[in-house]
């Protein structure tokens, strides 16, 4: 499972950060895994009834430094989850040439 390693990696930098930082993020990191590893119910739904859907998200997910993509909970949007600030604008780029009438943003989290 592609997700799963992916999900095990980034936890681990963070935690390597955290640790350098002496901060400890050992709930963050499992927090940060459960989400990474959880199935979105409305997703599957919203993918049935709208394509198209589908096809934003592997966009989204074939980004490089794209750990993971889905729609949102409310599934209002769908979002992906990037390495850093460089591969998400540069997908944000990309993504507005494939789809120039979708709205697209790139934000942090905090």
């Amino acid at each position: 499972m592609k997700e799963a390693n992916v999900a095990r990696a980034y936890a681990q930098s963070i935690y390597t950060l955290g640790e350098e930082q002496g901060v400890a993020i050992t709930d963050e990191l499992t927090k940060l895994t459960e989400v990474i590893n959880e199935n979105n119910d409305l997703e599957k739904t919203v993918i049935k009834i709208y394509p198209k859907v589908k096809k934003l998200i592997d966009c989204i997910k074939s980004q490089k430094g794209c750990y993971f993509s889905r729609i949102t909970g409310s599934g209002s949007a769908c979002i992906g989850i990037f390495s850093n600030m460089k591969n998400a604008i540069y997908a944000q780029k990309l993504i507005k040439l494939k789809y120039p009438k979708y709205w697209c943003a790139v934000s942090k989290t905090i």
